[in-house]
């Protein structure tokens, strides 16, 4: 439920009423009450992904049950989760999905199990700190038909990220393969939330070397040379059999 919208629909129907009264019954008397509901609402609006998200964290939609096959072949980890990380997944995981914004210019019907496919490696890296929830000011994903330009990226490229603005940029030509099978295909959504992770927490530590063949694998379906430590934990991501082995420190 949009409950921004539902705290709008009343403010909507005192500004028709009055409007009425006042253009076509010509009650001038009464312009001065179309000032409050014209406020009101330009509130609601201007915060009303705040207000969606408080709603949500108190009420939290349902996961669909029919989006966890798909989750579960696109990150093989979370078939290890304990219950109580699982309910924390799938709860976070909702909650994104009710608050992100996706855009999709030139693709039409993309699956909620493709959005939500898009969005879990983001909660995942979410879990380890119950109380913190490091993604939530990327909201807005842009989804590509096919590979772009951008005017950060003059080459032709397969996924981008604004960390500033919050923003994803991915082709969904090359992210769908990588969902399906991402040991095998570069799983664009998560190697986009490992750079922001690592923005966002620059103290990571990660062992080990990714070895060159697979960065020239990913280098090939990015189309631009990928940073090698969002490489690293894209690959402790996609690897994780259990969730023991997603240790980050």
């Amino acid at each position: 439920m949009n409950f921004s919208r539902l705290l709008m629909a009343p403010f909507f129907i005192i500004l028709g009423v009055v409007a009425y009264l006042v253009l076509l019954q010509d009650q001038k008397a009464l312009s001065g009450w179309l000032i409050a509901p014209v406020l009101i609402l330009t509130v609601l609006f201007i915060f009303q992904h705040q207000i969606n998200l408080w709603w949500w964290r108190r009420n939290p939609p349902a996961l669909d049950p029919e989006i966890q096959g798909l989750l579960y072949s696109s990150l093989p980890v979370l078939k290890s989760l304990t219950p109580e990380h699982k309910d924390l997944f799938d709860r976070r995981l909702s909650i994104y999905l009710q608050s992100s914004d996706f855009i999709d210019p030139g693709i039409s019907n993309v699956p909620t199990d493709i959005h939500a496919a898009i969005l879990a490696p983001a909660v995942l890296l979410s879990l380890k700190d119950p109380d913190q929830e490091w993604y939530e000011n990327y909201q807005r994903i842009v989804l590509y038909k096919h590979p772009f330009l951008t005017p950060r990226e003059d080459r032709v490229h397969t996924a981008e990220i604004d960390i500033e603005d919050g923003t994803l940029i991915i082709s969904n030509e090359q992210l769908i393969p990588g969902i399906l099978q991402p040991r095998h295909q570069m799983h664009l959504s998560a190697y986009l939330y490992a750079q922001a992770y690592l923005d966002r927490f620059p103290e990571i530590k990660l062992d080990g070397e990714v070895d060159q063949s697979k960065m020239t694998l990913h280098e090939k379906v990015l189309g631009i040379e990928p940073d090698s430590m969002a490489v690293r934990l894209l690959e402790k991501i996609i690897q994780a059999d259990r969730w023991e082995e997603l240790q980050l420190v």
